[in-house]
């Protein structure tokens, strides 16, 4: 049961506290029952979690720490020691006394001994490490070690001849540790030898020096050094004692062998793994030319390099983002070094028993006619489950020199995180300037810089050079990122003073046609659009101005702030959104008129809003673009209107840049502007999937945290990587170990199999899933035959021909079917092709497919399976060069992109893509110059679009009227090719509350309950347990849960546990995204604990949603709202002649310094005794 006690008190910047006896043992509860436990454990862990709140801005930060007792006043540890004994040789060890308060070893201290027993156990049985209990005779030896001043120290002492195990126990004062060693090194002729190096800190480009004991004569010795899986230096001795010197190519591990061989054919030889410090010839400095500015002020940033020709990248960015994220996008020597160690091979457990395994050790694989012993254990160890035993085993053990203008402040607009983001190259300098303005926030800028060039590599600075933006007058605003219409908040504007003299402060809310003040002028202030405060020197002070938005979207607020010795102005922007929940209604025409000769055609487009539309939140546009892909083109940064949060949803970053690289190549049309766009997005979805990579090679939906990879995202992303080579750079061996693992997971008769689940749910279930599935990897392998020729995938052909023949009732598996024999030539394709046409829905001159997916729900567009069958469909018609059979399909194709210029979700888009920019490629568009006029009801005037061969990539917009209903006439004349879209976005309002209604539509996909748990006397928390189940068959694929909050709440970071259904959870601006890994029919439960930021009033609904990530179409919703809301007067704290709210005394809020408060609660866990 967990118990806790509070503390608050107020501090100025920082305060230490402390917790007395009787508190700690009335949290814990030491009760009798207890103390009896306390001698075989100790009690823990204590959490200890410190929320601040500035008192003028309200705003709260919160940091926890894990506090473990102590059963003893002194820690004692044992490192850097072997794992296996070698008789007669000296056994090493470090010791490392420290007290377990944290604290220096005092004088008084060191002068006591550290006591080493010594127990060395000697059996007659050869082998004895496998079984313990024949040992039979036993040596004690005591040793004193005195305590430097850093409490570290090395023992050595020799072992016997016929020691197969060692005890070792320290003591000092009144704390004991101990460790054992069970194994010895395997040698027929008991033959050893010991390498150590006698410098611990080795560095790159400083010799050290190497010492090779052993117990019988030595031979020539010879040495292997690797590093990074390489082999970095080989070399024979003929002395014991001998000097190397470290390259960067050692750095940041190095594992040494030294072995010889005996007469009689035996490979004796140690191994050393030793840190290197890597050390960068290539140096880069950066200065600011002062180190502190006003906002607004023009500073330079002076760079200096090793080289002439050096490429430099330059990042600066606000302290507070880094110091809050407790992340950085920087390169640092930490994640240089922590890259660089991945390419480390071998098995660093320590363990090696063996000659062999000493190879084995640092990667080593070793062909030879001497003798090199193996244990019975084949390699190392003899199952994954001994080495995971021994791995848990192991993790066991300023002010006057600014000038104000105080009668016209300049107006602070400008405050980005990130402030500078660029690279040059150097060109013949080794020394370059930048120019820049200091952004308006009042913050601390950090700036570092990397450099490489051809001779010396990679140089970082060492450390960041900071430039303090401030003024001493200032003022800040503090409101929410965004309201509903018809909600109320409280702008809180805080001045801060850090002048010589308090002074009295006239602060004024620029008024707008945008927003209302809920405020009336009174005797204190003039107008209801200004208040006065009085602020003293080295303080604060706040007012309030009750605010309520009248129009949508983004609205400017402007305050300032005079006085008779200075002043601040600053504008901040707040989203206004509609009440209710988005719709989006997107509709295509083609216009073709590519008969090379003029042609007049007339279309008309339509849509009626629902009855429960929001007044005010419609927008209607019609845009026209004269290319097939000009849309998708246009929308590379944004295709999709859905988060994409893992490694499969990542690629829409990525792989759509592919296809519109490829196509405008083939069409002669590429810019060199849109090229460094698309490569830009390339490169950077390509780093970002890496991270999605796992250790085995394999890909998955979230790298090393899920439990295995997947084999339908490796070959997706092998695909994708291998069409990218042309453009970016692709390692290699990233390729290489995805293939591997993807061939690892093949059957002998060709079929694939995945050792976890796939997230696409078309390709999860069902009898026929194998069939889709090594299908959709067959289309990936065959691009790898480029770069690998003697690849075979023979044996899948065979299967899929073989399960074709069998019979494919779904479309969705005979499309991939019929794509892969088709891209690999097999004599079956064209049936197969012929199969997928005759089972084709023909319309109004399109064709296209329709699945019992489709009757999940209801939606203006067709299901992401219905797409991907079609755009499998239309790439099969481009492998067999029949142009005239795929036009149908890709007029339909055309027809459903949303208004971005994707599909719904991202495999549906991006499978699309591919197949309308292959076949786009065939057509002949490269004369255009077409008219298309709109009018009609919703376009009074005409409209008018002009699209030629010059601007036919263009996408031109309209905004037109909004009337019920909307219909538009297109009239297009002229020749070549164009496409027209009706793009609809509304928002509606559900007559009924919904927070507990099940199935708000008969075919809804999910079933979902939100229920708020909230309390009248407290406004300020409330608590939403959201509850979902499946009703389709089976399960889910990967489903995104969108947790819309009420206006001002927020929900803390670590709220809400990972788990095997939550798989990530994402905060965007008063949202939440949640990954869940699929949903059955077992009803999923989930507590969304909201904590309120900021004042809000008259609090809209907001909603939660569910949908199949890979089928949008399958989804439900849901809204929800409070009843314990702040009213209109909860905005105006103590302000005068706010609205009907006349209690207030007091117009400002003066406070003699900026002060904080401390509230600590301490958690404490009785995790092994209940």
């Amino acid at each position: 049961m967990k118990k806790n006690i509070t503390k608050k008190f107020k501090i100025n910047g920082s305060a230490n506290f402390s917790f007395n006896d009787e508190e700690m043992k009335k949290v814990m509860d030491f009760s009798d029952r207890l103390s009896e436990h306390m001698s075989l454990s100790s009690p823990g862990p204590v959490e200890i979690l410190a929320t601040v709140t500035e008192s003028l801005t309200g705003i709260s930060r919160n940091a926890s720490s894990n506090v473990f007792f102590k059963q003893h006043d002194y820690i004692i540890d044992f490192f850097d020691y072997a794992t296996v004994l070698k008789p007669s040789l000296n056994f090493t060890a470090t010791v490392k006394i420290t007290r377990s308060d944290g604290n220096q070893l005092t004088l008084e201290e060191r002068r006591n001994n550290v006591v080493i027993t010594v127990t060395q156990r000697n059996s007659t049985e050869y082998g004895i490490r496998w079984n313990s209990r024949n040992q039979d005779i036993e040596a004690i030896q005591i040793i004193n070690y005195t305590v430097p001043q850093n409490g570290v120290f090395k023992i050595d002492f020799p072992i016997s001849d016929n020691t197969s195990m060692l005890q070792l126990k320290a003591s000092f004062l009144n704390s004991v540790n101990s460790m054992a060693v069970h194994d010895i090194f395997m040698s027929p002729s008991k033959t050893y030898i010991q390498l150590k190096a006698r410098d611990g800190n080795i560095k790159v480009g400083s010799p050290f020096e190497l010492v090779v004991n052993g117990n019988k004569q030595m031979k020539e010795l010879s040495y292997l050094v690797v590093s990074r899986g390489q082999l970095v230096a080989v070399g024979k001795q003929n002395s014991t004692t001998f000097s190397l010197t470290p390259e960067n190519s050692w750095a940041p591990k190095a594992c040494i062998i030294v072995y010889y061989i005996e007469d009689d054919g035996e490979i004796i030889n140690d191994v050393l793994k030793i840190p290197v410090q890597l050390v960068f010839k290539n140096k880069i400095n950066l200065f600011w030319s002062k180190a502190n500015a006003k906002p607004s002020e023009k500073v330079s940033l002076r760079i200096s390099v090793t080289q002439p020709d050096s490429v430099v990248g330059i990042l600066a960015v606000d302290k507070s983002v880094n110091l809050m994220n407790n992340t950085s996008n920087d390169i640092t020597m930490e994640n240089v070094l922590h890259e660089l160690e991945l390419y480390n091979t071998g098995y660093y457990l320590g363990m090696f028993v063996n000659s062999f395994a000493v190879f084995q050790e640092c990667g080593l694989w070793v062909l030879t006619d001497a003798s090199l012993l193996k244990d019975f254990i084949d390699g190392i160890y003899e199952s994954v489950a001994f080495v995971d035993d021994y791995l848990e085993e192991k993790e066991e053990s300023l002010v006057d020199l600014y000038d104000f203008s105080v009668s016209n402040p300049r107006v602070r607009k400008h405050f980005p995180e990130t402030w500078i983001w660029l690279d040059t190259n150097m060109g013949s300098k080794i020394y370059q300037e930048f120019d820049v303005t200091v952004p308006d926030s009042i913050t601390s800028w950090i700036a570092t810089a990397f450099v490489i060039s051809e001779d010396l590599g990679l140089g970082l600075t060492t450390v960041p050079v900071e430039l303090q933006a401030f003024q001493p007058f200032f003022i800040f605003l503090n409101l929410p990122y965004s309201v509903i219409r018809g909600e109320e908040f409280a702008l809180e504007v805080t001045i801060f003073n850090y002048l010589k003299d308090a002074t009295e402060v006239n602060v004024i809310i620029e008024k707008s046609a945008q927003f209302e003040i809920l405020m009336t002028s009174n005797e204190i202030n003039a107008t209801g659009h200004q208040q006065t405060a009085l602020v003293p020197s080295e303080g604060g002070a706040s007012v309030l101005f009750p605010v309520r938005p009248t129009h949508l979207g983004e609205i400017p607020i402007t305050v300032t702030a005079t006085s008779p010795a200075a002043s601040d102005a600053i504008t901040r922007r707040i989203l206004v959104k509609a009440e209710g929940i988005e719709k989006l209604y997107s509709q295509s025409i083609l216009l073709d008129l590519t008969d090379n000769k003029q042609q007049t055609t007339l279309k008309t487009l339509s849509f009626s809003f629902p009855p429960n539309v929001v007044s005010g939140s419609e927008r209607v546009q019609i845009t026209a673009i004269g290319d097939i892909l000009g849309s998708s083109i246009n929308g590379l940064d944004s295709l999709i209107r859905m988060p994409y949060g893992c490694g499969e949803q990542n690629m829409i970053n990525f792989a759509p840049n592919i296809y519109v690289l490829d196509y405008l190549t083939k069409k002669k049309q590429l810019t060199e502007n849109l090229r460094e766009k698309a490569l830009s997005f390339m490169r950077q979805g390509y780093q970002r999937e890496l991270l999605y990579q796992r250790d085995d090679g394999s890909f998955s939906a979230f790298g090393n945290d899920d439990p295995s990879g997947s084999t339908w995202l490796s070959a997706f992303v092998l695909r994708c990587f291998l069409e990218a080579d042309p453009y970016i750079v692709i390692d290699q061996n990233v390729l290489h170990r995805t293939y591997t693992w993807l061939k690892g997971h093949q059957k002998s008769n060709g079929e694939f199999w995945d050792p976890g689940r796939v997230i696409h749910s078309e390709l999860q279930g069902g009898n026929k899933s194998p069939v889709t599935l090594t299908a959709y990897i067959v289309t990936s392998l065959l691009r790898y035959k480029n770069y690998q020729p003697n690849i075979d995938v023979q044996e899948s052909v065979n299967f899929l021909e073989s399960e074709f023949n069998r019979g494919i009732s779904d479309n969705y598996t005979l499309a991939l079917i019929t794509y892969a024999l088709s891209s690999v030539g097999s004599p079956k394709a064209k049936e197969a092709l012929n199969t997928l046409t005759g089972r084709a829905e023909q319309e109004g001159g399109m064709q296209f497919w329709v699945s019992s997916v489709s009757k999940l729900s209801e939606s203006w567009q067709p299901s992401s399976l219905d797409i991907e069958v079609a755009a499998y469909a239309l790439l099969s018609h481009f492998l067999h060069y029949q142009v005239s059979e795929g036009i149908p399909i890709m007029r339909w194709l055309s027809r459903q992109r949303n208004s971005l210029g994707g599909f719904a979700s991202t495999q549906d888009t991006i499978v699309a893509l591919k197949a309308l920019s292959e076949f786009a490629a065939l057509m002949n568009t490269e004369r255009t110059n077409v008219q298309v006029t709109v009018t009609g009801p919703s376009s009074p005037r005409p409209v008018k679009f002009r699209i030629n061969t010059q601007n036919r990539f263009l996408l031109q917009t309209a905004e037109l009227a909004v009337v019920e209903p909307t219909e538009v006439n297109i009239s297009a004349s002229g020749s070549g090719f164009a496409i027209c879209q009706l793009n609809v976005i509304y928002n509606v309002k559900d007559s009924e509350f919904s927070r507990r209604r099940r199935s708000i539509q008969n075919q809804e996909a999910f079933d979902l309950d939100v229920d708020v748990k909230d309390n009248k006397d407290d406004v300020n928390h409330l608590n939403l347990n959201v509850c979902t189940r499946f009703l389709g068959p089976a399960r889910s694929g990967m489903a995104l849960m969108e947790v819309n909050l009420l206006s001002g709440f927020t929900v803390p970071s670590d709220a809400i546990p990972l788990s095997e259904t939550v798989k990530k959870v994402e905060h965007d601006h008063g949202k939440l995204n949640l990954y869940l890994d699929s949903v059955n029919e077992t009803q999923f439960c989930v507590d969304i604990p909201a904590v309120r930021n900021f004042k809000v009033s008259n609090t809209q609904d907001a909603s939660v949603s569910i949908v199949d990530y890979y089928e949008p179409r399958r989804q439900a919703v849901r809204s929800y709202n409070s009843k314990a809301k702040l009213s209109s007067c909860d905005l105006c704290g103590d302000v005068h002649g706010c609205g009907h709210c006349e209690n207030g005394a007091s117009a400002s809020l003066p406070h003699s310094s900026v002060i904080f408060v401390f509230c600590f609660m301490l958690l404490f866990s009785l995790q092994h005794w209940l």
